[in-house]
């Protein structure tokens, strides 16, 4: 699903006595496409695949109970490189560094 670019506000005047007021600025936020669900154990192979074939490496295959079940155990550094090879199989450019 594509989700709009756009501004957006940030911080709160009164964040309760425990957290640290941060002062409510605006962000721009670029266009950027987000799936409509988890990421199935099948999707992730099919990438994982590609990406494995095309220089990326991981730390952990990631596993999932059935291929449409959502992936799991895996790392954040892992699901950053998956997007980024997912991107790049889909000829997007990856937006992780």
């Amino acid at each position: 699903v594509l989700i709009d670019a756009g501004d957006v506000a940030l911080g709160a005047n009164d964040d309760g006595p425990e957290e640290p007021v941060t002062p409510i600025h605006t962000n721009y936020i670029s266009a950027f496409y987000m799936d409509e669900t988890e990421v199935t154990k099948a999707l992730w192979d099919e990438v994982y695949i590609w990406a494995t074939n095309n220089g990326y490496s991981f730390a952990n295959p990631g596993l999932g109970k059935e291929s449409n079940h959502p992936v799991h155990s895996i790392t954040w550094h892992d699901s950053v490189k998956w997007c980024n090879a997912r991107s790049e199989k889909n000829d997007l450019t990856p937006c992780y560094y």
